[in-house]
């Protein structure tokens, strides 16, 4: 940061965030929040390629900065002693690296499962690792939460959550399955969905979708890993009559609907809207129609989810309007190698006159509008 490589991102409320290894993407967040001025955290992700390609671990490292700090410091173990100016928040909380047990080992890494939070509460021992601040020696809780980590996906990105005191992560519970009334509409909605699984992403992905009744497609709210700081991103969805398997590689067979300009991403957690006004085309259904689709990025932004199975496609979902099926990742843009089974995360809602494809990475990405 001091060379002017890289500039972190700020971290200033509670939600979810997602890391690419920092070897291929300068990119890093930075909390300050309850810490005292020039003193933070510093999170990246760091994936076993290039110069890391011997590193014990791949997953998040997460740095303790104060600049007020010591080079050398007497003694950097304890709530109350001296401490580093930058220090490697160890995961297991040993201190190798204080106590020149080591120069760094698998344990110092936060991978899948790993939480820091409060370290000292005023009573007991602290709890280490910790994100308390401590300049001074006055060890001081933020109150501040780092977990929902999860394992590398197939593009080596990172996803976690970070909460605030008094800032509650947003919600993750599903939508109700109970009838919903919408007055302007006077549309009554009712749910079906897959999975709220979530945890992966890659160039896009490629499934199957069978209509039980008539219906016609003509908006969706997808899910992206970029938010309005990284600017547009060239979104695509393609579709093909029948099944996408036996033609995951031959784009002459597939017909592209959407979009007719780059979008701009509201991030993890929220729904990015594409409406009818940038779709090429609207796509309709007949009953009994199967139908393939594929959504894809030139970057890996896509979310969905890992299957248990070892084949695609089983049935994941189905009801009275639709049958949702596995599907396949793209590891590539724009037809490359497939990841496969995945889950491409749905809930449905159905109604009188329109049908709702809900895409959820842990949380409601994409929505195919589908009107009777």
């Amino acid at each position: 940061m001091e060379m002017g490589w890289l500039t972190p991102e700020v971290i200033s409320t509670s939600g979810y965030y997602e890391l690419p290894p920092i070897g291929e993407s300068p990119k890093a967040y930075k909390i300050t929040h309850g810490f005292a001025p020039d003193e933070f955290l510093l999170i990246e992700n760091r994936a076993a390629t290039s110069f890391d390609s011997k590193i014990p671990k791949e997953g998040l490292l997460i740095w303790h900065i104060d600049n007020e700090g010591k080079h050398k410091p007497d003694s950097a173990v304890g709530p109350n002693g001296d401490h580093y100016r930058v220090t490697l928040i160890q995961a297991d909380g040993n201190h190798d690296l204080e106590l020149g047990v080591n120069r760094g080992d698998e344990g110092d890494v936060f991978g899948a499962g790993a939480t820091i939070g409060i370290g000292f509460t005023g009573e007991g021992d602290t709890v280490y690792p910790n994100t308390d601040s401590y300049r001074g020696g006055a060890v001081t809780p933020t109150g501040i939460e780092i977990s929902v980590i999860s394992d590398p996906d197939e593009n080596g990105y990172v996803s976690f959550s970070v909460t605030f005191p008094d800032d509650p992560l947003p919600e993750l519970t599903p939508p109700t399955s109970t009838p919903t009334s919408v007055p302007k509409l006077e549309l009554v909605r009712k749910e079906l969905m897959t999975t709220f699984a979530g945890g992966t992403g890659s160039y896009g992905v490629m499934f199957d979708v069978v209509a039980m009744n008539g219906l016609t497609i003509t908006s969706a709210d997808l899910h992206v890993s970029t938010g309005e700081d990284d600017g547009e991103k060239a979104v695509e969805i393609y579709t093909a009559l029948g099944t996408h398997l036996g033609i995951e590689t031959s784009p002459e067979k597939w017909a592209k609907v959407c979009c007719a300009r780059k979008i701009v991403g509201n991030g993890l957690v929220k729904r990015t809207p594409v409406d009818s006004s940038i779709w090429l085309d609207k796509v309709t259904m007949a009953p009994g129609e199967r139908r393939a689709f594929y959504i894809t990025s030139d970057e890996p932004i896509v979310r969905y989810s890992r299957s248990e199975k070892s084949d695609c496609c089983d049935v994941f979902a189905t009801s009275s309007q639709l049958q949702i099926e596995e599907g396949q990742g793209v590891g590539a843009y724009p037809w490359g190698k497939r990841l496969k089974p995945r889950i491409w995360n749905v809930s449905s809602y159905q109604a009188s006159f329109a049908v709702c494809l809900l895409s959820v990475y842990d949380h409601c990405p994409l929505n195919l509008v589908l009107l009777l």
